[in-house]
């Protein structure tokens, strides 16, 4: 099917006529034209798209498009069969009337809003884009941002409870009100289900959006992650459509939607998704882990190491972050940086959100970068080595030691809960610990593929600096702290054993997180003794909560006035070397098999 065509009975019921064209072309020929205004000229050369803008406004506000229409004082004159063009600038009206009630920064806007763009379907030097080219914008401006709307909407049901929940909503009556869970005549069991999600006479806890803010909550109208309530206690009907049971992994009962989007999908092509260098067809939904990364040259050796490289997708609106793509033992991962000059918590809880937004079905994300050590008599760290949050009996592996309370006697009780990192990454870390069959050295193949892959005007900078480079000072002197060094600088140094090698060493344990960056000694040996540091960096507390994640830094200082950027690339590499020997123990089945939410064929 040509997905310009206006002739298509079942998804354009308001299809335009010949008399409309011959009756355009004739105005147009008799006009001047300096007289033509560029907006009477204004026609959306994908009228299906259209006729979807009104099913999805009419699904949003829980009415048909008349009574919309007039809710919002908008006169839809008395034509019972209006032409495509027509129809386009009253769909058009509507939504501009009814836009306030739909936060602009929600991933429903979004896809209305580009329904009924006009040149969607044009290049930008305004030539008409061939159907495959226009299907693939079409999924990826469209139906993506719905897909993400659904699986964040309803991903804190789980899979088995939304048949039961779906079951007493009725959708059948437009504009009719239902009557609450309390209400209805549901069987206890049903009742002590329902009770765990929310409240008899209020909604369920919305997970959190990435833009949304407490002082500015969404229009009452907005109601995707639960029902809306009125002051009486009862609820606007919404059934679970098809495309919702898909994004939860369930199979259907019926070939057909509310939407029809399984038809949509296979007329419109969206199947035909951007392919790999290698030519294997790839899907946002494919995706399944993330890695983030502060600086450049930490994404520079994640990327690196490689199996397969991946074209990228066009960004989501809204979304800043750039992506490298691609495979990584047996799982496909998503991979960006921080904006140059950006860094901290907050910088990073952003980008973390773009990528959520972006590729919905990530399971976790892989923090791996550069920190700063604080070694102790138990823990020999040094410049090179690995630090990967563990949790320890009081913490779940990262804690931000910038945010807290000061209490009496000037102590500093830190407050805030952390996620813990997902069981399927401590029991991949488990397994690789208790492997009797890992090599000394596991990470040394990986270091040397990154310093082969890499051009040689960086291969140098990839590779171990040297012993010799590797200093660990005591508490510096006021002179250190000021000029970096003085000339008694020997005599602050710490003596440590050489090692037999200089392959770098795996320590498990607490990460500390925070927006101040630590050139304190003193500091540093406060921290890690009161609670057990090992390593100190930047950006995990704005992340930890947004993903499950796991936190990966190469050593490349001591956090203290002595900092140097001699060992970055290489600290770099060794958390990356890291990150890839653990995905190889994490299992297949935990990130790989998915359905794509459009199709319910495996994927991998």
């Amino acid at each position: 099917m040509d997905i310009y065509s206006t002739d298509n009975h079942n998804l354009d019921p308001d299809r335009i006529s010949d008399d409309d064209d011959n009756l355009d072309e004739t105005l147009l020929e008799d006009m001047d034209p300096d007289d033509i205004d560029p907006d009477d000229l204004l026609r959306h050369q994908c009228p299906i798209l259209v006729t979807l803008a009104v099913m999805l406004m009419e699904v949003y506000f829980v009415s048909p498009f008349n009574t919309l229409a007039k809710r919002y004082n908008v006169d839809l004159g008395s034509d019972t069969e209006p032409s495509s063009w027509k129809r386009y600038i009253d769909v058009n009206v509507v939504f501009q009337a009814c836009r306030s009630e739909i936060p602009d920064n929600s991933q429903f806007y979004l896809a209305v809003e580009h329904c009924l763009d006009p040149k969607i379907w044009e290049d930008e030097d305004g030539n008409k884009l061939e159907n495959q080219t226009l299907r693939t914008r079409i999924y990826e401006e469209v139906v993506l941002p719905l897909e993400t709307e659904l699986g964040q909407a309803y991903s804190s049901i789980s899979i088995d409870d939304l048949d039961r929940f779906a079951q007493k909503v009725d959708f059948a009556n437009w504009d009719q009100k239902i009557q609450t869970w309390n209400q209805q005549a549901i069987p206890k069991p049903l009742q002590d289900d329902a009770a765990q999600h929310r409240g008899p006479c209020s909604p369920p806890p919305r997970p959190t959006m990435p833009h949304y803010s407490q002082s500015s909550p969404a229009p009452q109208p907005y109601q995707p992650h639960s029902q809306a309530f009125d002051n009486n206690g009862t609820e606007w009907g919404r059934r679970m459509s098809e495309p919702e049971r898909r994004n939860r992994g369930l199979r259907s009962s019926t070939q057909t939607s509310i939407l029809s989007l399984s038809e949509f999908e296979v007329e419109a092509g969206l199947s035909d998704l951007p392919a790999s260098r290698h030519g294997e067809a790839r899907g946002r939904w494919e995706y399944t882990v993330g890695i983030l990364c502060a600086l450049p040259k930490e994404l520079f050796a994640v990327r690196a190491l490689f199996d397969q490289k991946h074209n990228s997708f066009r960004n989501l609106q809204g979304d800043s972050n750039t992506y490298a793509l691609g495979r990584m033992k047996s799982h496909l991962v998503v991979t960006t940086c921080l904006p140059a000059g950006e860094y901290g918590t907050n910088a990073a809880a952003d980008s973390a959100s773009n990528m959520k937004r972006s590729f919905p079905n990530i399971k976790f994300c892989l923090l791996v970068g550069i920190g700063g050590g604080a070694p102790s008599k138990e823990n020999d760290i040094r410049l090179g080595d690995v630090v990967v949050s563990l949790p320890t009996t009081r913490f779940p592996g990262v804690i931000q030691y910038d945010r807290g309370k000061e209490i009496e006697d000037s102590t500093f009780e830190l407050t805030g809960a952390l996620q813990p990192p997902p069981r399927s990454l401590m029991a991949a870390i488990s397994s690789l610990r208790s492997n009797p069959d890992l090599p000394a050295n596991p990470l040394q193949q990986y270091l040397e593929d990154i310093v082969s892959r890499v051009p040689d005007s960086f291969k140098l900078k990839y590779k171990h600096p040297g012993e010799e480079h590797d200093e660990l000072f005591k508490h510096a002197c006021s002179t250190c702290r000021t000029h970096g060094e003085c000339a008694t600088r020997d005599s602050h140094l710490q003596r440590r054993l050489r090692r037999s090698t200089n392959q770098p060493e795996i320590h498990y344990g607490l990460i500390a997180s925070g927006n101040r960056v630590i050139k304190d000694a003193k500091i540093r040996d406060k921290l890690a003794q009161e609670y057990g540091i090992l390593c100190f960096e930047m950006e995990a507390a704005g992340v930890m909560n947004t993903f499950p994640c796991l936190v990966i830094r190469g050593i490349c200082d001591y956090a203290d006035s002595y900092k140097h950027k001699v060992w970055q690339e290489y600290a770099a590499a060794a958390a990356a070397a890291y990150a890839k020997l653990l995905l190889g123990e994490v299992a297949a089945s935990e990130t790989t098999g998915m359905n794509s939410p459009w199709d319910s064929q495996e994927l991998l």
